[in-house]
């Protein structure tokens, strides 16, 4: 059962329980107050609706809240006998509230969402959470897609521009195409025929379907992927340029604070071609003490400036790496270990490959002293 079906079926259930007339859009208020939000509107700037599996826990939820939230509404006589059987509804069809921000943050990370645990601190949420964590366990652990209802709350949020649910849904999408493995058959071609009107065995139209499940959901990532860049969500512009080469993101004016990963940036921004840019966020993330943007910065844009790469290369030093020392492995050259970290027990044929270290001509005295200087505040900075 969908919210929208939910709210109907809910709405006739109290009008007939509880012998009055009781408008849809107040089951919305009670789901909001059942889950410790003061409004339907609060629950709507910063959360969702999910179902929890089967396995999990009863959910709880806040009767007091709802008969009050009953009263306000001007139903005096009979809020507790509403609220009764409005609690029972929504226990059964098992609904919980997760923050598009957890949303994303589990869709966006390796995890499996299946693996969620969505409990939250009860002073992070705005709202009044005094009904106990609103927040509930899980998506359902045992299927491949994320519940109709998480989709179906993703939609109406993103319907009333909310960047976060769009970037929400376009995760959600990707994610599950990732999941996919790669199919072994053709399935465009099959759907070619299709469309040209021959008669596929059962086999192939499986195969046809597959494909254009897979091209639909690759559509709505990306539709969802651009309405929250138009939006101004700043990953989604970001996931714009690397996917797309689209320069949105880089074209706003951005604090050096205002991204989680500079490096990610840089390596977008050298993506695309856009020197100054990659430059300015490999510095951010090199002073953030990422000894992989150091490298980068010494090899490829502060190269024709000894002095600054003497620079990094102390500071990379104080951050606990030198540089300039060679880490080279030995690896196996062909056969059933080809590739791998050589190994004395199996023998054969080896080659070296890995890092020989950064060489830098020498700075006179006194240079070389302002250099470490300057990485010694680099590295008191990093420090507070």
């Amino acid at each position: 059962m969908t919210i929208k079906e939910f709210a109907l079926h809910t709405q006739r259930h109290i009008e007939s329980a509880a012998a009055t007339t009781f408008k849809r859009s107040h089951v919305y208020e009670l789901m909001a107050a059942a889950f410790g939000y003061r409004t339907y509107a609060a629950l709507c700037s910063e959360a969702v609706f999910h179902r929890r599996p089967p396995s999990s826990a009863p959910g709880t939820y806040d009767l007091p809240a709802v008969a009050a939230r009953c009263r306000e509404l001007g139903y005096a006589t009979t809020a507790d006998r509403i609220a009764s059987q409005f609690l029972e509804a929504l226990a059964g069809e098992r609904f919980g509230v997760v923050r598009i921000a957890d949303v994303i943050s589990k869709f966006g990370s390796t995890d499996d969402y299946a693996d969620w645990d969505l409990s939250a601190e009860e002073e992070d949420a705005e709202s009044d959470t005094s009904a106990g964590d609103p927040f509930d366990d899980d998506l359902d652990p045992y299927t491949d897609e994320p519940s109709d209802v998480l989709i179906e709350s993703l939609e109406a949020a993103a319907g009333r521009s909310n960047a976060d649910a769009h970037y929400a849904l376009t995760l959600l999408h990707r994610s599950d195409a990732d999941d996919v493995e790669p199919p072994k058959h053709d399935g465009s071609y099959w759907h070619k025929q299709r469309l040209a009107g021959a008669e596929l065995s059962a086999v192939a139209n499986e195969w046809a379907d597959d494909f254009v499940h897979e091209a639909e959901r690759s559509r709505k990532a990306e539709w969802h992927l651009r309405e929250a860049a138009r939006l101004g969500h700043l990953d989604a512009q970001l996931d714009l340029a690397d996917l797309y080469a689209d320069p949105m993101f880089f074209e706003r004016e951005l604090a050096d604070d205002d991204v989680d990963d500079p490096a990610r940036v840089a390596q977008i921004a050298d993506q695309l071609g856009r020197a100054r840019d990659a430059r300015r966020w490999f510095t951010i993330a090199a002073e953030s003490g990422d000894v992989g943007a150091i490298r980068t910065l010494i090899e490829s844009y502060d190269d024709e400036d000894l002095s600054r790469c003497r620079t990094w290369l102390h500071f990379a030093k104080l951050l606990g790496t030198d540089l300039t020392q060679p880490r080279m492995h030995a690896y196996h050259d062909g056969g059933e270990r080809d590739g791998q970290t050589y190994d004395d027990d199996f023998g054969g044929p080896a080659y070296a490959a890995g890092d020989e270290g950064v060489e830098l001509p020498p700075l006179d005295s006194d240079d070389d002293l302002i250099a470490r200087e300057r990485a010694n505040e680099m590295y008191r900075r990093l420090q507070k």
